[in-house]
C-alpha cells in the first residue's frame, strides 16, 4: 500500500543548514533539494524572521510567569504588549545588573559600619587624615595601634578592618590593603536597594499581568507568520541569497506530519506543508518503508 506524501517547502539561515538537514531526515523527511534561481524580499524577509524567533522566545519567557489558576485575558493588543515586554526585559536586564553591583557595593561596606562623612569632613578641616584599610586578621600588627593611631573596626571572616589616623597628610605605609570609601553612605546604598527592588517588583507584576494574555501574543506571531506568505517571498523566479538563506522542497509522509511540525515550530522557520497538486513529481513510499 502507498504511504501519503505532503510536500514541505521551508526557508532557513544558512548556516543551520546542515543540522537542518540531518533532522529532517531523521523525523521520516525524503528528497530533499534546494530550489535554485528564488528571489527573496531580502531586506523585509531578514527582519520579519528575526523578529518571528523573537516572538517565540518572548512567548517562552512570559509563560514562565502564568499559572493554571489565571484566567486568560482576550482582546489585548499583542503586537503592543509585545513590544512592552521586550521594552520591560530590556530594563530587567539593567536592573538585575544594577543590583548585582549594589548588593556587593554593600556587602563590601557593611563591615564598616554607618562612618559619618560629616565627621571625616570635620575631622579632615582639622588636619586629620583618615585612612581606610583591610588585612588578613593574623597579619594585623598591634604596633600600627601606636605608630600609626590604627584602631579596629570589625574583624569577620578572617579580615581586619580598621582605620589609622596621621596628621602629616600622608597615607601610612604598612602592609595592609587600603580601601576607598565609596562616594555614597551605607545608608544610601541600602535606600537606593530598596528602591531598585521596588522597580523589579513592578516589573514582576507586569510580566504576571502579560502572562494572562499568552493567546493575544499568539495571535500576533500568527499575523507575523501570514505576513510571511511564500507568494509575496517568491515573485517569478526563485533563487537563494548567498551565505544567508537557503530555501529548500522535500516529502514527508503523513504519518511523519505532526513530529515535523513540531520541530519546525520550535525551530521558528518559515515553512509551509501542502497537499501535491497535479504535475509534482511526488515520490512513492510503501507500507514496507521501500521506495518505488
Amino acid at each position: 500500500m502507498i504511504v501519503p506524501m505532503k510536500k514541505l517547502t521551508s526557508i532557513i539561515f544558512y548556516k543551520d543548514y546542515p543540522l537542518f538537514l540531518e533532522k529532517l531526515r531523521d523525523l521520516g523527511v525524503v528528497h530533499i533539494f534546494t530550489k535554485k534561481n528564488i528571489h527573496l524580499d531580502n531586506e523585509s524577509l531578514l527582519t520579519k524572521m528575526n523578529l518571528l524567533k523573537t516572538y517565540t522566545d518572548t512567548i517562552k519567557f512570559i509563560s514562565r510567569y502564568s499559572s493554571e489558576d489565571i484566567e486568560n485575558v482576550k482582546n489585548e493588543n499583542g503586537e503592543e504588549l509585545f513590544s512592552n515586554i521586550e521594552k520591560y526585559r530590556t530594563k530587567l536586564e539593567k536592573l538585575e545588573s544594577s543590583l548585582a553591583i549594589l548588593r556587593k557595593e554593600i556587602s563590601t561596606l557593611e563591615p564598616w559600619g554607618p562612618f559619618s562623612r560629616t565627621k571625616l569632613k570635620e575631622l579632615s578641616e582639622a588636619g586629620a587624615r583618615i585612612d581606610f584599610f583591610l588585612c588578613n586578621s593574623s597579619k594585623f600588627k598591634e604596633q600600627w595601634i601606636e605608630e600609626n593611631n590604627a584602631i579596629e573596626v570589625a574583624d569577620e571572616a578572617g579580615q581586619m578592618y580598621f582605620i589609622t589616623v596621621s596628621y602629616d597628610g600622608k597615607r601610612p605605609e604598612i602592609d595592609a590593603e587600603p580601601f576607598d570609601m565609596p562616594e555614597s553612605s551605607l545608608s544610601e546604598m541600602h535606600k537606593n536597594l530598596k528602591s531598585l527592588v521596588s522597580e523589579k517588583e513592578i516589573i514582576l507584576n507586569f510580566f504576571e499581568r502579560a502572562s494572562r494574555s499568552l493567546d493575544s501574543l499568539e495571535n500576533a506571531k500568527n499575523k507575523l507568520k501570514q505576513d510571511l506568505d511564500f507568494e509575496t517571498i517568491v515573485e517569478s523566479s526563485e533563487y537563494a541569497v548567498e551565505n544567508k538563506l537557503v530555501v529548500l522542497e522535500a516529502w514527508l509522509p503523513v504519518d511523519t506530519e505532526a513530529g515535523v511540525s513540531n520541530w519546525l515550530e520550535s525551530r521558528d522557520v518559515y515553512y509551509t506543508i501542502e497537499r501535491p497538486v497535479p504535475g509534482d513529481n511526488v515520490p512513492v513510499k510503501l507500507k514496507n518503508g521501500k521506495f518505488a
